[in-house]
């Protein structure tokens, strides 16, 4: 039982009531978690990981009973926790590389008292700003062209990621690796260990690659994909204005910033 909340997890049908253990503890709310924490006064990050980690399962759980309206209903707790906005901007802020990386707007957040500014300018219902574009060298020689958005795009792109993620791992392929919470590439040797190990193993390995898949994917047939609630969001972020330095002035253009499974026949 999760110490943070006395309902169990669902192990029956969504439409039935949840049960509630006898010697459970009291329940405590988000905003009993919450009361209180800020960036400078200090979080209780493992009670609030663990009550994401919960709506999340509870994610996954309907999806696999293809109970759709329960799904719209933990997307949207997931997408307005507060708790999921302190992980995002802490993954955002203070975990990721590109963390004192700024966008357009070239503000970065350092310090504890700027996350907690920036906790209430995140805002899932505005359009994204333009993203900065730069270009990174390929193995090739050639330059690749990547967008940058800013830190509060950022944070509500991770807003969505944990609303959306855990509707499609649980469709994907069980031997896809890329991509994916919980697996690594030694999850995929291990795999490869036990089809190649045995005495009649196959003899042969191919490796494919698709020629340009972010260059070239169609936006449109990823959208088609997504469910109703999610489509706003992603063609938002998808459709964002780039800031080309050499022209100084926003352009439009779609730009791939939705990282993709390794899976992407099951997408496509």
């Amino acid at each position: 039982m999760n110490p943070l909340t006395a309902i169990s997890e669902p192990t029956a049908s969504l439409g039935q009531a949840p049960t509630i253990p006898r010697n459970a503890p009291k329940f405590r709310t988000e905003a009993d978690v919450a009361s209180g924490q800020s960036f400078a006064t200090g979080i209780d990050w493992e009670a609030i990981e663990a009550h994401v980690a919960r709506l999340q399962r509870q994610l996954a759980h309907a999806v696999e009973q293809h109970h759709r309206p329960a799904i719209r209903h933990y997307k949207w707790l997931l997408r307005h926790s507060y708790h999921a906005k302190l992980l995002a901007i802490r993954m955002v802020t203070q975990e990721n590389a590109g963390r004192k990386t700024p966008g357009v707007d070239g503000r970065t957040y350092t310090t504890p008292d700027e996350r907690d500014l920036l906790l209430q300018e995140v805002d899932l219902q505005r359009r994204p700003l333009p993203v900065r574009r730069v270009f990174i060298p390929k193995k090739n020689g050639k330059l690749r062209p990547l967008g940058i958005p800013s830190i509060s795009d950022r944070v509500a792109q991770a807003l969505h990621k944990f609303a959306m993620e855990p509707e499609w791992d649980v469709q994907f392929e069980p031997n896809s690796y890329g991509f994916r919470p919980n697996r690594s590439a030694w999850d995929a040797i291990e795999q490869l260990f036990k089809l190649l190990a045995p005495r009649r193993a196959p003899q042969w390995v191919i490796e494919g690659d698709i020629k340009g898949f972010f260059d070239n994917v169609q936006h449109h047939l990823l959208l088609a994909r997504l469910a109703p609630e999610d489509r706003t969001y992603i063609r938002r972020i998808l459709e964002a204005p780039i800031m080309d330095p050499r022209r100084g002035k926003p352009c439009q253009g779609a730009r791939a910033t939705v990282t993709l499974p390794a899976d992407r026949r099951r997408l496509l």
